[in-house]
């Protein structure tokens, strides 16, 4: 376990304690959340993996003494926490399962803890999100079920209803129905003595020329019209789309890409406090290609799709966010229909981090603040593409505004040398780079790596276009 991460869990579980004692007086589970804390901290004097799973006992004793409250549900993030820290992820897994099915509509406040903790948090919450789908889904299958019952019930007693009156319903005999067939009963009597007293009608010869003369007219009219040429039907308008030489258009809305060389670059970071940057490995891109030089619009998506999901509609010239890994494939299979052919595609992790380091070394391309909009300069919200300092290669903003989608499956690095890697073959999370808008500057770095589930949608989540020469 690094320090500095030592100490941030020790920062979180520290100000969570602190909470616990000025939200309820309950001495006990105080004083048991104390002792895990002062634990914690001798854990971290010492890097004793002991203190650790001690101030594990002690906060799951605090935890057997409260009930589905706010204090429960800060229990479980300090266990979770610590079960993190020891690198028992299964169990952190399974205990911030069951904070989020206990607590559905909060939001961890993301600055707070460590990057790898919030992707185990994430991926709990996806999941319990997922049985929570399902759960529904089955309800509403058995109600459907049940209703049909009913149906069935109430519709095989209308039938037993109908049996039973035709049953009891009076039998006329064959004699019977011969007698009223041949002697008319009195109500038809009288219905046939005004009839017979009717008076015989003229035939109506106005009438029938009047007839015939509309009928010529009409006859006239339909001779004329089937001479007349039918008229074309106006088409439908699409979306005109067009692409050369780097620059898409799609119904007046402007895209550029920027041409990447081939070339070798060192991917990773080994002074990184993420163990998923690890190792640093020599990769060789083969193939030019080409890559967006800002991130996908609002405007752009709208042309495509004829829809903006974006959480900040501040104007076509924004970052288009709120979109999942799969909304990607959706925007490029379409866009790729209208242009013709198949090329283009969401850029490789590779490709992604060697366009953005544009052939620099360290980890960011230039001073963050000239190149990013991060945590201290976005005001919390995105900003329009192409306002900060381009790389070496004319890109924008692949650092910070938002994170940006990669084809590749999420997976480890490993040391020996790789020509065009695509990933693993499969996985459970795909890839995005780059930082966002709410991240610090840590986390907002050339080398940094996350994912998520390919359904998953953020406002701080975006992507750009790559395209095969």
């Amino acid at each position: 376990m690094g320090k500095s991460f030592i100490k941030k869990t020790s920062l979180v579980v520290l100000m969570s304690f602190l909470f616990f004692i000025i939200s309820d007086a309950y001495p006990l589970q105080a004083q048991a959340e104390l002792d895990g804390v002062a634990l914690i901290e001798k854990g971290e004097a010492e890097y004793s993996e002991g203190f650790y799973r001690e101030a594990l006992d002690s906060f799951n004793r605090a935890l057997a003494m409260v009930q589905k409250t706010n204090n429960r549900g800060r229990l479980l993030l300090d266990i979770a926490l610590v079960n993190f820290a020891l690198g028992e992820n299964e169990k952190c897994s399974e205990t911030l399962g069951i904070y989020v099915n206990e607590n559905p509509g909060k939001q961890l406040d993301r600055e707070l803890y460590p990057k790898g903790f919030l992707q185990v948090y994430d991926q709990a919450r996806m999941l319990i999100q997922g049985k929570i789908a399902e759960q529904k889904k089955l309800d509403e299958q058995k109600r459907a079920e049940e209703l049909k019952k009913v149906e069935e019930q109430r519709r095989l007693a209308q039938e037993k209803n109908a049996a039973e009156k035709k049953e009891t319903a009076p039998v006329v005999t064959k004699e019977r129905a011969k007698v009223d067939k041949v002697q008319p009963s009195v109500q038809e009597k009288e219905k046939q003595v005004p009839e017979l007293k009717k008076k015989k009608k003229k035939f109506p010869w106005l009438l029938a020329i009047l007839g015939l003369g509309v009928v010529a007219v009409l006859i006239v009219l339909l001779g004329k019209k089937k001479d007349d040429p039918t008229p074309t039907p106006t088409p439908t308008p699409t979306p005109t789309s067009t692409y050369a030489n780097g620059v898409l258009t799609v119904s007046g809305v402007r895209y550029e890409l920027a041409s990447i060389p081939a070339g070798t670059f060192q991917m990773g970071s080994n002074s990184s406090v993420y163990y998923d940057e690890k190792p640093v490995h020599t990769v060789l891109i083969s193939k030019a290609f080409w890559m967006g030089k800002t991130e996908v619009t609002q405007g752009l998506y709208q042309a495509v799709m004829g829809s903006n999901p974006s959480s900040f509609k501040n104007g076509d010239t924004y970052p288009v966010e709120n979109v999942s890994w799969d909304d990607c494939q959706s925007f490029i299979t379409k866009l790729n229909q209208m242009v013709g052919g198949n090329n283009f595609r969401l850029p490789t992790e590779a490709e992604w981090e060697y366009a953005c380091r544009a052939g620099t070394t360290g980890d960011c391309y230039g001073d963050i603040d000239a190149i990013a909009w991060y945590s201290s300069n976005s005001g919390n919200t995105t900003h329009p593409v192409g306002q900060k300092q381009v790389n070496g290669w004319g890109l924008y903003d692949t650092l910070g505004n938002v994170w940006e989608w990669c084809q590749d499956w999420y997976g480890s690095y490993s040391a020996g040398y790789q020509t065009d890697p695509t990933g693993p073959g499969s996985g459970a999370s795909r890839v995005y780079r780059g930082g966002s808008w709410p991240y610090r500057a840590l986390d907002v770095r050339s080398a940094v790596r996350d994912s998520s589930v390919p359904g998953r949608r953020d406002n701080d989540i975006g992507f750009r276009l790559a395209r095969t020469n």
